[in-house]
């Protein structure tokens, strides 16, 4: 039988500090081989590997996205985390409230994870700058995420 109090405040911790210098690598050591991350504006995907891809992909995008842990509460193996994302996009930041639900293992791995927020601020403050369009369709973030898979079109 797992400690859960003290799984949950070591995955909360891990996870504030790696929102806090957040890069595709960030998240390993909390990760599932084959976790499973479902979230808002990034494709839903299975595994390390491709996470890191989507993570390289939005720091590609907004390189100063980083988010602040406010509260969290778990029972067995589920945790909530209720966190606030902020970048800057344009001449000013975007902050959003988001939850993530996750699903924990017995050693402390998250095997799976949805993430919940709005994703409008975000994309309202890029469709207010003409100036990222044309770099939020190439990094795969923006409409018609299927061009992912044009010949040519690697990441």
């Amino acid at each position: 039988m797992s400690d859960w109090p003290s799984l949950h405040e070591s995955v909360v911790r891990d996870f504030a500090a790696a929102w806090a210098e957040p890069d595709p690598r960030a998240f390993d050591a909390l990760l599932a081989e084959d976790v499973e991350l479902v979230q808002p504006l990034l494709a839903a995907c299975t595994g390390k590997r491709r996470w890191q891809g989507e993570l390289e992909r939005l720091l590609d995008f907004v390189p100063d996205l980083r988010s602040t842990v406010l509260s969290w509460s778990g029972r067995a193996e589920i945790l909530f985390i209720e966190h606030r994302l902020e970048a800057t996009i344009g001449s000013g930041s975007v902050r959003v409230p988001a939850v993530d639900k996750l699903w924990l293992t017995e050693a402390g791995l998250i095997a799976r994870r949805h993430a919940y927020f709005d994703p409008q601020p975000f994309t309202q403050r890029v469709v207010q700058h003409p100036g990222y369009w044309l770099p939020w369709w190439r990094s795969g973030l923006g409409p018609l995420l299927g061009r992912r898979r044009l010949p040519g079109f690697t990441r």
